[in-house]
Order: C-alpha cells, then structure tokens, then sequence
C-alpha cells in the first residue's frame, strides 16, 4: 500500500466511519461489510432502471389509474424520463466509485 493511501485511510477515514479506520481487522471487517453494502445499493439503482424503463404502455396506464401514494410518484418520476435516467445513472456512477475507492484504500496490495 503506498503512503498517500494509507495517509488517507487515517485521516479522512475516521472522521467519517470511525468503526472502519482501527486498525487490524475490526477494520478491514467494517470496510468489507461496506463494501458489500455499496454493491447492493448499486444492485438496486440497477434494478429500479430497469424496472423503470422496462414498464409496457398498458402498465403505466394501469399506474396512472391507481390512485396510491406510490403510483403518483412513480408517474411523476415517469413523466421526466430524461431526468430520471440520468438522475440512476449519476448515483449509480457515485456509489461505484465510492466502492472502488474503498478498495484501493483498504484493500490495496493486501
């Protein structure tokens, strides 16, 4: 690992997640458990794209039928597909790289 990455890991680490920066495996733990928690929420931003953009016509005429709490924001959200696409893109795009920057300071040449 070099010193800059390590340099990071116990300054901005512990600030941030105290539980993740002791070192010795309490560390390495809680830094894979969050891994492991940011491939999931990439997981389920995947999933909503696709469930979004995968709704046929008679689906979202059904949605904007029901009257639910959930089916209003789902065709607000529908109403601006642009803006939606691009909204699951960039938050997926920022947790990717948040997970790939957890590995590279953690996990670096161990």
């Amino acid at each position: 690992m070099d010193p800059d990455s390590e340099h990071l890991r116990f300054l901005i680490i512990p600030f941030l997640f105290p539980l993740f920066a002791t070192p010795g495996t309490t560390g390495i733990v809680g830094a894979a458990l969050l891994i492991m928690l940011l491939l999931i929420c990439s997981a389920l931003i995947s999933g909503s794209e696709v469930a979004f953009f995968s709704l046929s016509a008679n689906e979202r005429d059904d949605i904007e039928k029901d009257k639910s709490a959930a089916s209003g924001r789902i065709t607000k959200l529908l109403s601006a597909p642009n803006y939606l696409l691009a909204t699951i893109l960039i938050s997926n795009n920022f947790i990717n790289i948040f997970h790939l920057q957890f590995r590279i300071i953690f996990f670096d040449g161990k």
